[in-house]
């Protein structure tokens, strides 16, 4: 089969692709045939060898051979264990805690990381969903306490997680200010956003009193949020960014407003609710660009770039 392999950290050129072995599931597994998988900033993390990477991988060389954590694909075989699984099954899946290997033709996971397929998207719009899709739902409903506000700020509102953001938030009847690029305003407003900002416009000092702040880049300190927050309101970000990674993870307080980070944690029962919001059109996808499996690293070089409106995805030969 073809992957995309690596053996050092470092640069995005170190990637290749090769020849595998087909991989066998074991018992409680399934044989994912993929036909597409997005590209994340977890899969550059892991390239270049990030610190929480290299914890994950290996210190100083990486186990993780193949990158790779949103899949979309058909259930190709089956442990004796794996059951309720069946041949031919189309499902996505969030690799992102069972050792990647998303970009190659087949990867063997866990039964209990792989969720049916919405029935309504093609093979290369599901891959974009599961892990951004997640981090949105979760940063948003688990972190975000969103039923409690009427107001949103997302920042990074274009974004591979913003995007999603935008989209839930107002599944949920909430009013929604979305932040991006300038060239990116009118894609955000087609999203359902009630306003868009660049991020230009973004005034520290006014008292605007967002209720909620669903932050996707934390490329700011959370205290520069603190004048646009209502007193009993909430500041959240994504932790994969490293300026949110300072931030307490347990939460904290400025100025009576509070403040979280938090890592997405991959969740068959979200991407089912996920699911249901697809294929009721409410919350769809959008795919910026499709790279073929050998230009991998073209695609992760154009998702470095940062403008990429929604996700980018690299299309295997069969889909």
């Amino acid at each position: 089969m073809k992957a995309v392999v690596f053996d050092k950290y470092g640069s995005i050129d170190n990637l290749r692709i090769e020849e595998l072995k087909k991989p066998e599931p074991m018992a409680d597994e399934v044989r994912l045939k993929v036909f597409a998988a997005s590209v994340n900033s977890g899969d550059m993390q892991l390239i270049r060898g990030r610190l929480s990477a290299r914890l994950r991988s290996g210190l100083f060389s990486p186990g993780i051979r193949v990158p790779g954590i949103d899949v979309a694909g058909i259930v190709d075989a089956m442990g004796p264990e794996a059951i309720g699984c069946t041949y031919g099954q189309e499902v996505y899946a969030d690799l992102s805690d069972y050792g990647y290997g998303g970009f190659a033709e087949y990867v063997c996971v866990p039964k209990s990381a792989i969720a049916l397929k919405p029935g309504n998207l093609s093979y290369v719009e599901a891959a974009a969903v599961p892990m951004c899709a997640t981090a949105a739902f979760q940063g948003l409903l688990d972190w975000g306490d969103m039923l409690s506000y009427r107001s949103v700020m997302i920042i990074g509102a274009s974004g591979g997680v913003g995007h999603f953001a935008v989209q839930i938030a107002k599944n949920y009847n909430l009013q929604v200010t979305g932040i991006t690029r300038a060239s990116n305003l009118d894609f955000v407003a087609g999203l359902g956003a009630d306003h868009v900002k660049s991020y230009d416009e973004i005034d520290f000092n006014a008292e605007d009193h967002y209720e909620l702040i669903f932050d996707t880049v934390a490329d700011d300190s959370a205290h520069k949020f603190r004048n646009m927050l209502t007193r009993d309101g909430k500041y959240v970000a994504c932790a994969f960014s490293p300026t949110a990674v300072i931030q307490s993870p347990f939460g904290g307080v400025l100025n009576n407003r509070k403040i979280v980070t938090f890592d997405t944690q991959p969740n068959t029962d979200d991407l089912a609710t996920i699911r249901k919001m697809i294929e009721k059109g409410n919350v769809l996808p959008r795919v910026d660009r499709v790279f073929p499996i050998e230009q991998t690293v073209d695609a992760l070089k154009y998702l470095a770039e940062g403008n990429a409106n929604g996700k980018v995805v690299i299309k295997m030969p069969d889909e």
